[in-house]
């Protein structure tokens, strides 16, 4: 995993990206995709990272600060997930196979959340799969 003092919080921010863009794959967000992601910042981000943003918070939290500033822009979902690409494909050295495992696990939980995972969302996880895994 990426020491903490070394997780770029721009990783953060595009992070926001990518889940809102599973999250809204399927033209609504749903309550029960927020409660997952909130949980799964708490039980999975918050202890890989301990770094505060520049208001003394975890600077894991970006993720959902961002994920409410699309929703509330109502981003479409391809423009979401390109922003998430274009970063990952320029920066891809500095996130190791635990991070992509982490960033893949909630891309699948957050799918999961509502009524299991469906074909929109199942396009934007194999996307990603393939970009997290694929030598750049």
């Amino acid at each position: 995993m990426i020491q903490a003092d070394t997780i770029p919080k721009e990783l953060y921010t595009r992070l926001g990206y990518l889940f809102y863009a599973i999250a809204i794959a399927d033209g609504t967000i749903e309550s029960a995709e927020i409660k997952k992601l909130k949980q799964t910042i708490k039980e999975r981000w918050l202890p890989a990272d301990e770094s505060l943003d520049e208001f003394g918070s975890p600077a894991a939290f970006q993720i959902i600060s961002v994920f409410d500033w699309l929703e509330a822009k109502q981003i479409f979902a391809d423009e979401a997930y390109e922003a998430f690409a274009i970063y990952f494909r320029k920066n891809w050295q500095g996130v190791d196979t635990a991070m992509r495992e982490n960033i893949l696990q909630t891309a699948v939980d957050v799918s999961l959340a509502f009524r299991g995972e469906n074909k929109s969302e199942q396009v934007f996880i194999e996307s990603l799969k393939k970009l997290l895994y694929k030598k750049l």
